[in-house]
């Protein structure tokens, strides 16, 4: 009896252990899933592939750590000059906005430029004769290639131009006066494309370490000075993108909130004409309302439409 009993004891002790080693399987495994995903999420690329690493020797196959791997891997792939957002619902929209009631949206994995594309970098896609291959332009877009010219009239380039280029001393400045087709081109040149107003919204104004949608790119309380804005000073001139250190997004996205408004891939739904452009720029009055990423812009037939103080930064779908 007492040999049964005893017997009985190990077995219960034994699944004792058992569980208690699963369960610490589980707390493991768990705990370099969570490392992995807070790694990722700080775009610290050399933690999160040690954590996924050891968790998938550890489990192979385990599907927390796969989706972490690809994660990693898009993370990798990310196109110099851009950031990564990875797939998720976002919340977008605000109360109040026009078109815009608040609201999540599904996106897929994007990568999109940290800066608004130049004058210097719009050149070489002059100088490759972007604006003489049909491959670039979207077909209505080809059309009408030939109608933008500089403002001599005499050589295909933005608005500004003159003589071949950009006016002096412009080149790292947003390249404007460009309408949606050439901006489209210039993507499509790059093997890029425009970023959608939901993708441009998140990049702006996406918090990842609070999953939080903020009022302005770096918080939910104006600032006076962080960007540039006519109304802050400023004298309406286009400066060098990136050099506003306080315009940046937590995504790490630079002039969300001033210095050039962009162009976006979305059509404005009551009027499919219509293209949606984001942000506000360095001659938009009531900046602390205008400089909201939440905000939308609508222009009568803007797809040919070359606006002053409208340009674009350009996105990548990652995989």
């Amino acid at each position: 009896a007492k040999a049964v009993e005893a017997a009985r004891g190990l077995a219960g002790l034994e699944d004792r252990l058992a569980a208690r080693f699963d369960s610490c399987r589980a707390e493991f495994r768990a705990s370099l899933a969570k490392a992995a995903r807070s790694a990722l999420e700080s775009g610290d690329a050399a933690a999160a592939g040690t954590a996924i690493e050891k968790g998938l020797k550890a489990f192979p196959g385990d599907p927390d750590l796969m989706d972490a791997s690809v994660e990693l891997r898009r993370m990798a792939l990310r196109p110099e000059g851009m950031v990564y957002v990875k797939a998720g619902l976002y919340p977008v929209g605000r109360e109040g906005e026009e078109g815009n009631a608040p609201r999540k949206a599904a996106l897929g994995a994007f990568y999109v430029s940290k800066k608004e594309v130049t004058n210097d970098e719009f050149l070489e896609f002059v100088s490759a004769r972007g604006y003489f291959e049909a491959k670039n332009w979207d077909p209505e877009g080809w059309k009408i290639a030939g109608t933008f010219t500089d403002r001599e009239g005499r050589d295909r380039g933005p608005g500004n131009w003159f003589g071949g280029g950009p006016p002096p001393k412009s080149g790292g400045n947003p390249v404007t006066h460009v309408s949606w087709f050439e901006a489209d081109a210039y993507a499509r040149f790059r093997g890029m494309r425009l970023p959608s107003e939901e993708e441009w919204e998140v990049a702006a104004s996406y918090d990842p370490s609070t999953g939080r949608q903020l009022l302005y790119p770096w918080g939910d309380v104006w600032k006076a000075g962080v960007g540039n804005l006519l109304a802050e000073g400023r004298d309406g001139a286009m400066a060098e993108s990136g050099v506003f250190a306080g315009d940046v997004s937590p995504l790490g996205c630079g002039n969300m909130a001033g210095n050039a408004a962009e162009w976006t891939s979305s059509r404005w739904s009551a009027d499919a004409r219509l293209h949606v452009i984001r942000g506000t720029s360095a001659t938009y009055e009531n900046p602390a309302l205008a400089a909201r990423p939440s905000r939308r812009t609508q222009r009568a037939d803007p797809a040919r439409l070359r606006i002053a103080e409208v340009g674009f930064r350009t996105a990548k779908s990652a995989g």
